[in-house]
């Protein structure tokens, strides 16, 4: 593996629980780490190339860079129910990541429904969620809360997370199909609609003060997968009931990417790179597809990493995908192992 490209995109196959790294000079895939993981749902690279990865059934979140290593973190505020809760400091079930400028990372975590703040010593700070236990009783959750943490806004089953230029933090709400936006200042606001009328219908009733982005009476079934922020920090949505990559900008959605598979799934990962490509992996088709803004705001194909690999996906749901340089530790690793890593 001497001659394994520098850059490319890391792609988290959960269904195998592995990691693999597609060079974008368009070498064959290899497998970066195949044992241990439990659902690998969410991958990010920090600014100095470590890859993280959010290990969901095992609660964990794991760094690889000389070593492979895992994430403590600690409840200093104690926010989480702790007779009910077996791992206190360990959050259930992260799912995404996110690196803000200042080093810290934005986590969500499915089970605790919650969004929380790791600082670079490991401490837990509540962003958004955990608030619903006061009244559902989820079991990550304080029963009581005390009356000035109230006005954090309730979800369920957070699974990507992003940061917008303002600060304000970007989440899919996996439980009712929606992605909404919050801000410490400036609340809580609806910005994708939910895919089926059940769900809407309990959503327009919790959020009923929220003021809406996006219309919803005449618009067809959606299931948010991923999101991502392009440069310009624009909004970019991967709809797996629709098969497509919706851009939002202002108001409006348009279309950038369909799938051309026939199979089961669409879209399901996304990533933003510095060179202004955005990388889509689209599970009908096994492929990882890389678009490219043109003159005009059309999109285009320029190039497709994967071929006709077969990636084995869990039909309509998020798959953690990020781009980056490979580590060179990483890479020295891989070129220890045997051709049987190669797919």
């Amino acid at each position: 593996m001497d001659n394994l490209g520098d850059t490319g995109i890391f792609l988290a196959e959960r269904a195998r629980n592995r990691v693999l790294f597609l060079p974008d000079s368009g070498d064959p895939a290899c497998v970066v780490l195949d044992h241990g993981l439990n659902d690998p749902y969410g991958l990010t690279l920090t600014p100095d190339g470590r890859l993280i990865i959010a290990d969901k059934m095992h609660h964990r979140l794991l760094v690889v860079d000389e070593d492979i290593r895992l994430v403590k973190t600690h409840d200093v505020a104690n926010h989480r129910k702790t007779p009910f809760a077996r791992k206190r400091d360990f959050p259930w079930c992260p799912t995404s990541v996110w690196i803000e400028p200042a080093s810290t990372w934005l986590v969500s975590y499915s089970e605790d429904h919650a969004i929380y703040r790791i600082q670079t010593d490991g401490a837990l700070e509540l962003v958004v969620g955990i608030h619903a236990g006061q009244h559902i009783r989820y079991s990550g959750c304080r029963e009581h809360v005390p009356p000035a943490e109230v006005h954090q806004v309730a979800l369920q089953q957070p699974t990507s997370v992003v940061q917008m230029a303002d600060g304000s933090v970007v989440f899919i709400e996996r439980r009712f199909q929606c992605i909404r936006q919050f801000h410490p200042e400036r609340g809580s606001t609806s910005v994708f609609p939910v895919g089926n009328q059940e769900a809407w219908e309990y959503h327009r009733v919790k959020a009923r003060d929220l003021p809406e982005i996006m219309p919803v009476a005449s618009y067809h079934p959606t299931y948010p997968t991923a999101i991502t922020v392009s440069s310009d920090d624009t909004l970019i949505i991967a709809d797996g009931a629709q098969q497509c990559v919706w851009e939002l900008r202002g108001k409006s959605l348009h279309c950038i990417y369909r799938s051309r598979g026939e199979g089961r799934g669409g879209p399901s990962g996304l990533t933003w790179t510095k060179n202004n490509m955005l990388w889509v992996f689209d599970s009908s088709e096994s492929s990882v597809v890389g678009l490219r803004r043109e003159n005009y705001g059309c999109w285009s194909r320029v190039v497709n990493l994967t071929g006709d690999i077969a990636i084995v996906s869990r039909g309509p749901e998020g798959t953690g995908l990020t781009w980056g340089m490979i580590p060179s530790c990483v890479k020295k690793r891989l070129s220890e192992y045997t051709s049987a890593t190669r797919i």
